[in-house]
């Protein structure tokens, strides 16, 4: 074999193997970003930095595709709850980011809701029977109670996460071979849930009521950009000054706690599609959700898997809790 030849079959494999890793896209990855009336909001294509610059999110992960219904979690967990409205404060020289989602839009095969929901639910179901009106549809309900994905890329280094959203949220950590995972706090004022965690890393949540009761709602301080901030209509100034009064609140319980100030910690977007923790890592393989282990805020019920899985068994506890109320047994479902 002549070494022409060699050569020529050497950049026949090397080319190949480059064929099997997908390019990052082409374009401009602000073209994903949209600015709403709290700020700027990202499509699940792209992930913003503590810098506001705007990525591909195929730029650090390899083999990722948005997750389907058929994505199955293969175990679910309870998340512990935070002790005391806080979590454990981070050394002095460790690092800590705010992850701030107002809401996120990509779905997950995750439903979580409440026993108050199903009775809800079933008094409209009886209400449209007595009407002899059309019955509702389970479907109209999926969106209030799926909780959507944010990808969250960590790249190399130490750091501890705060990981907070107005909405539920599905936090699926994309960890960098060179990151290290110190410890999560998750706040939501509703559901939240997170997907591969490392085992060995701590993390707690203040979720819904507990979150209502400790007084902590996530909030960014508005910035000039936001197109509320900008304007001159009197309700929309309303809305900016009573933004601002939460900002402080939610500022003086992360102070209090993490003895930080939240917007120099802070990354993310209103409706965020995902982001990126620290600098840029190579290219890895994404973690999925099929497969994993997912931690859920205590709900009275979870569904994992396809809608229509979700539709039917949504379904079978809202007719039975129907069919109680009709018969006049108010005792509480049992999840």
């Amino acid at each position: 074999m002549t070494p022409r030849l060699i050569a020529a079959l050497l950049l026949l494999a090397t080319c190949a193997a480059c064929s099997d890793v997908e390019p990052v896209p082409e374009g401009d990855p602000k073209l994903s970003l949209s600015e709403g009336k709290l700020g700027y909001e990202l499509k699940n294509d792209v992930m913003i930095d503590d810098a506001n610059e705007v990525r591909f999110l195929r730029s650090a992960l390899l083999s990722y595709a948005p997750p389907t219904d058929k994505a199955v979690p293969a175990k679910v967990e309870t998340l512990d709850l935070a002790l005391r409205c806080g979590f454990p404060k981070p050394k002095p020289n460790e690092k800590l980011v705010l992850v701030h989602a107002g809401a996120a839009r990509t779905p997950s095969p995750l439903y979580l809701f409440t026993k108050a929901q199903v009775t809800e639910r079933a008094q409209a179901l009886l209400e449209a029977q007595k009407a002899k009106a059309p019955e509702p549809s389970m479907a109209a309900y999926a969106e209030a109670d799926n909780v959507p994905v944010v990808e969250v890329v960590v790249g190399a280094g130490a750091v501890s996460l705060v990981l907070a959203s107005n909405e539920s949220v599905l936090w699926n950590l994309q960890l960098s071979p060179k990151a290290k995972l110190l410890g999560v706090a998750i706040v939501s004022e509703k559901n939240a849930a997170i997907a591969n965690l490392p085992a060995n890393v701590p993390v707690s949540a203040m979720t819904r009521l507990q979150a209502e009761t400790c007084r902590v709602a996530p909030q960014r301080m508005p910035a000039r950009h936001w197109q509320l901030s900008r304007s001159q209509n009197e309700a929309d100034k309303e809305t900016v000054r009573n933004l601002y009064q939460r900002g402080l609140r939610f500022g003086e319980w992360y102070r209090g706690v993490f003895d930080r100030d939240p917007e120099k910690d802070a990354v993310g977007a209103p409706v965020l599609g995902n982001v990126l923790v620290g600098d840029l890592p190579e290219r890895f393989p994404a973690a999925s959700l099929a497969g994993s282990t997912v931690k859920i805020s205590k709900s009275d019920y979870f569904i994992v898997g396809p809608r229509k899985d979700y539709e039917a068994g949504l379904a079978d506890l809202v007719k039975a809790q129907a069919k109680a109320l009709a018969e006049g047994k108010l005792t509480a479902l049992t999840p």
